[in-house]
């Protein structure tokens, strides 16, 4: 039988995971954005290919917008020279490369071109969908026999009506009308190898220019016959079934037989690899991109098959990529802030803690390859002496850009247009945080989360540091800065494109949120028809209990379709503002006197493991950030999240389920 181009163990084993279902092998990584791809690249070759290489094309521009890429699909046979000449980056071929073809390149670069193995095509031969010889299938022997007029496949004569070819009926006495593609064609050369057997075409095949074109030839044509991918198939025409040799059964053109079937071919994309040296970083993502989950479903949608796991590390690790190592990930963080700027060019020190005018920008932070859930990865800090951020160890804020008004919301409804939901998340940092340490936060609660839309912070000024000095400062500014963010997040809601807003508040945000939406409740309701938010998570909330019940919930409750507090009996950080606001509870404390108030949940997170003080649980815990994913992915109530009820009088709260 057979084979494709690799050892024939390696072929049921690498080349068709899972085929009765074509599902994507899950062992393929899901593939990461990482931070600097730009640039114009080019693919030249194979027609068959086109459509796939345009469509990774488009998925690859989606992630990084900046990228401009050209396809052109003439033939297989126009990849090589267009290599050689260094007028493409990519190469893609339906066959492999000729042995006078490699030989060519190596003359001019002084080594071979590297084939990377992206999918598998199945050639079928096409006839149209009423042609009876479509269930009876044919040998290759007999595809020999009606192509070609040298028969090398050993058929006794030619073939030329279809009743020759074992029709019945009204069909049997007339002419096969030949379809095929023209020599540049990477199909044209392996049907003429495989399907001829290294023999000669009829002068009568009808030569189309592209692999769409032979198909539509038989479509219209009840005594056509052509070949062409399987992925081009359409509803007026039938693929007919293969045998090997006469006698043998004919196998299907279909996922489930394709080890079997006689005309299957890996579909190759060429690159110049200079040995020792590593890709450049945008073709070496597009690639990654082709491995990826995502690429090799693009591969399923458009009719192919997708490579196995160890089929892509095999093919990848040519290229010198390892697909185990997972990619630096960047998040992009819009952000709204009344910070005053240092005048330092440092993202870290870009904005202190001086009161400032409301700016609005875009930043971005890196995400580490090995990153843990929950985990806000820093460098050490020892006494007054701290370690500079390293992205490939740290979630590091690697640059700040204040961005006019018109810009950033351009750029804001543009990202959530692009993104797989169209929503935002909005995160309110909490006290003793500095500008570099919300980015951060937001980043990695936004990556945890696996949120596909556009994450959004607003940082108010807070001193960035641990004493009851800062923590007066801070509290003072909420009055001064509730007016900025009620602007904020009433624009967010009428300018972004966004179809959904979530909202996360921490510590003293919480006060800082709930004063602006207090403040500005009655402005909200006549610009916006309410709820303005979908879901709110009001976490760890340093913020008087009495008051929020008494004054600040019935007041603001109905901003957001579910309100959805989390409090903890551990928070050391709450306990101490207890002590400091003369043994008032605070909100955000699961104690004795746990806040429960009809129409918002409260889910007392006591019960999970938490950092020594308690108080980022929300962001580092992995229970709570799964309840955080069911809650804003999702939309779950309590009761379908993994949570238990507990009563209090006629109310009642939830707790995690042990």
């Amino acid at each position: 039988m057979m084979r494709i181009c690799l050892p024939q163990m390696l072929i049921l084993g690498l080349a068709f995971p899972a085929l009765a279902q074509v599902k994507v092998d899950e062992r393929l990584p899901e593939y990461q954005t990482v931070s600097g791809i730009s640039g114009t690249m080019k693919s030249a070759g194979s027609d068959t290919l086109n459509n796939l290489m345009a469509l990774w094309a488009e998925k690859f521009k989606e992630k990084y917008p900046d990228v401009q890429i050209e396809i052109e699909g003439k033939g297989s046979s126009t990849a090589p020279p267009a290599l050689i000449a260094g007028a493409s980056s990519l190469g893609p071929m339906s066959r492999p490369m000729k042995d006078k073809e490699v030989d060519e390149y190596e003359k001019r670069f002084g080594y071979k071109p590297v084939a990377v193995k992206t999918s598998i095509d199945m050639v079928a031969v096409y006839v149209h969908k009423d042609n009876p010889v479509a269930k009876q299938g044919l040998s290759l022997q007999q595809v020999d026999a009606i192509f070609s007029d040298t028969r090398k496949g050993g058929h006794p004569s030619s073939i030329d009506t279809w009743g020759e070819a074992g029709a019945t009926g009204p069909l049997a006495d007339i002419p096969i009308s030949l379809y095929g593609r023209n020599s540049a064609s990477g199909t044209y050369g392996y049907f003429k190898k495989s399907a001829l057997f290294k023999g000669d075409y009829k002068e009568s095949v009808k030569e189309q220019p592209g692999s769409s074109s032979v198909v539509q030839g038989v479509a219209s044509d009840k005594a056509g016959i052509a070949y062409s991918g399987i992925g081009y198939k359409t509803a007026d025409v039938a693929a007919v079934p293969l045998a090997k040799d006469d006698g043998d059964q004919p196998v299907p053109a279909s996922a489930d037989s394709a080890d079997d079937y006689p005309l299957a071919r890996f579909l190759l994309v060429y690159v110049n690899k200079q040995p020792g040296k590593a890709l450049d970083p945008l073709r070496a993502e597009f690639l990654r991109l082709i491995f990826s989950k995502e690429g090799q479903e693009i591969v399923v949608k458009d009719g192919y098959l997708p490579v196995s796991y160890e089929l892509a590390k095999l093919t990848l690790a040519d290229v010198g990529i390892d697909i185990d190592a997972r990619p630096q990930a960047e998040v992009e963080v819009f952000y709204g802030t009344d910070r005053r700027p240092t005048g330092s060019k440092s993202p870290r020190n870009f904005y202190g803690h001086q009161r400032g005018d409301f700016k609005l920008g875009i930043c971005r932070v890196s995400i580490p390859r090995d990153h843990r859930l929950g985990q806000l990865e820093g460098p050490m800090k020892l006494w007054i002496f701290e370690a500079r951020p390293d992205p490939k160890k740290h979630v590091t804020l690697l640059s700040v850009t204040p961005l006019s008004s018109q810009t950033f919301w351009k750029g804001l409804s543009g990202a959530i247009q692009r993104a797989q939901e169209p929503s935002a998340l909005v995160f309110i940092n909490g006290f003793n945080t500095s500008f570099e340490d919300a980015a951060r936060r937001t980043a990695q609660i936004a990556y945890d989360l696996g949120f596909q839309g556009a994450p959004i912070m607003y940082s108010w000024p807070s001193q960035g540091e641990l004493s009851p000095a800062a923590y007066n400062r801070d509290q003072n500014h909420v009055d001064w800065a509730s007016p900025n963010l009620a602007n904020f997040l009433s624009d967010i809601k009428a300018r972004s494109g966004a179809k959904s807003l979530h909202v996360i508040a921490h510590s003293m945000g919480n006060r800082y949120l709930t004063s602006a939406l207090n403040m500005a409740m009655d402005t909200l309701r006549s610009e916006h028809e309410m709820p303005i938010i979908n879901e709110l998570a009001l976490t760890a909330p340093d913020i008087d209990a009495q008051t929020f019940r008494e004054v600040i919930a019935p007041r603001i409750l109905d901003v957001a379709e579910r309100t959805t507090l989390y409090a903890c009996s551990k928070d050391v950080a709450l306990q101490a503002s207890k002590k400091y606001h003369g043994d008032y509870p605070r909100a955000g404390d699961s104690g004795s006197g746990i806040v429960v108030i009809e129409g918002m949940d409260t889910v007392d997170a006591s019960a999970v493991d938490t950092t020594l003080l308690g108080h980022s649980y929300y962001a580092e815990n992995r229970s709570v950030i799964s309840d955080l994913f069911q809650l804003i992915q999702h939309g779950h109530a309590p009761g379908d999240r993994n949570l238990v009820p507990e009563g209090v009088g006629d109310l009642k709260y939830w707790k995690f389920r042990q």
